[in-house]
């Protein structure tokens, strides 16, 4: 019987936080991060894991990283948020339970702010939560 901590391809999902232009301008390590994400959503499409993404505010903030939405190709559907945790917006939570999984991997910017708090709701709601530490990062290094 397979750890019920190891990531299973049919139980997962990938969620990818706010990796916006114009927030990522101010992050640390965001060169990191976002080349994090790029393998992580090319590794997520070879294995056929869903990936759900979101963009805060993206009026203000703008869009999602150009690499990413090139590595996004037909999935690049991003969930507009207004509120830190992506748990906040309905879509969000629509696109998780129409899915079914129990996994969540989780990366993307404000490691101390919107991951956090989406890392602290889907724990809450009973979701296996899985931090990729090379692709989260914060304004501040040592957040």
């Amino acid at each position: 019987m397979a750890s019920p901590h190891l990531l299973d391809r049919d139980a997962a999902v990938i969620c990818v936080i706010d990796i916006q232009e114009r927030l990522a301008a101010a992050m640390a390590e965001r060169e990191q991060v976002i080349e994090a994400a790029r393998r992580l959503i090319l590794a997520a499409r070879r294995l056929e894991v869903p990936i759900v993404h979101t963009e805060q505010y993206p009026r203000g903030i703008g869009p999602t990283e150009p690499v990413l939405v090139e590595a996004l190709g037909d999935a690049y559907a991003p969930i507009e948020k207004l509120h830190f945790s992506c748990c906040e917006e309905p879509p969000f939570r629509g696109r998780l339970q129409d899915l079914g999984r129990e996994q969540v991997v989780l990366c993307g910017m404000e490691a101390h702010v919107c991951l956090l708090a989406t890392c602290l709701d889907l724990l809450h709601d009973g979701f296996r939560v899985h931090v990729i530490a090379e692709g989260v990062c914060s304004r501040n290094a040592e957040h």
